[in-house]
């Protein structure tokens, strides 16, 4: 999927976060809610998951920080952000 300026890869969704941040789920949030309870918490699990972007020039810093329930967030500002840094280089 494509989220701003970056490629999320085998992710479904990035789902916005009470703390402002976003949560990568790899099916649809309607999709993940008819699973099974296991399954559920299963599709948050975005192991093997990747950011790819290209860097034109200079370099940038992306910050990921675990969640309450110990899965992966991205800044809710990532994509606007990496895309300013590819503009400016």
């Amino acid at each position: 999927m494509i989220h701003g300026n970056v490629e999320l890869h085998n992710v479904a969704e990035c789902r916005e976060m009470d703390d402002g941040g976003g949560c990568f789920q790899r099916v649809p949030e309607k999709v993940r809610l008819g699973l099974n309870d296991h399954a559920q918490e299963r599709m948050l699990d975005v192991v093997g998951s990747e950011i790819r972007f290209v860097l034109e020039d200079g370099k940038a810093t992306v910050d990921l920080h675990p969640t309450d329930y110990g899965h992966t967030i991205i800044a809710e500002n990532l994509a606007r952000e990496l895309g300013r840094l590819m503009q400016d280089a």
